[in-house]
């Protein structure tokens, strides 16, 4: 099975589909038999799962595009404690900005409590959040006007959110 990415119009890459990889290990190719045996109508009872979630930058400067993610599947159970751990450039940070919606998977998806990263995006992001590796706060704003901020962010309703600052 191939697959290709366009990264602009004029230059067409040619990528193979890592599906087939045959390094795979068996937890990980146990994991990913597990994900496509589910049953959609119970993804609701997971509060994550991923199937098939890869993410390629386009080729810049005549570069070749990137393979960030490829082809993550994995479901987490309630109760469980999940941790996301690899080394620099593994596609740790590519795979969580793209189950907040920073940006969208090349293919596949994910469901956050039964909702999916591709059409459901605002109840997802009512249901997760995330502690940024790097602070993320503004010199200009003030704490109360970056509360505020964040409340709009997480759909604080606007007639509420002052009640939630303060």
């Amino acid at each position: 099975m191939h697959n290709y990415i366009f990264g602009d119009e004029s230059q067409l890459e040619f990528f193979r589909d890592e599906t087939e990889l045959t390094d795979e290990d068996q937890d990980t190719r146990n994991e990913r038999n597990s994900v496509y045996n589910m049953k959609r109508e119970d993804y609701w009872m997971y509060p994550l799962i991923a199937k098939d979630i890869r993410k390629v930058y386009p080729g810049v400067n005549g570069r070749p595009p990137k393979v960030a993610n490829s082809n993550i599947c994995l479901k987490v159970e309630n109760g469980e404690l999940f941790g996301l751990l690899g080394p620099n450039g593994a596609g740790k940070t590519t795979l969580i900005t793209q189950l907040t919606g920073l940006f969208p998977p090349t293919k596949g998806n994910a469901w956050v409590g039964g909702y999916d990263i591709k059409h459901n995006l605002e109840m997802v992001q009512l249901m997760i959040g995330v502690c940024p590796q790097f602070d993320i706060l503004w010199e200009n704003l003030t704490v109360e006007e970056h509360l505020l901020f964040y409340a709009r962010i997480k759909g604080i309703k606007p007639q509420n959110e002052e009640k939630q600052v303060t």
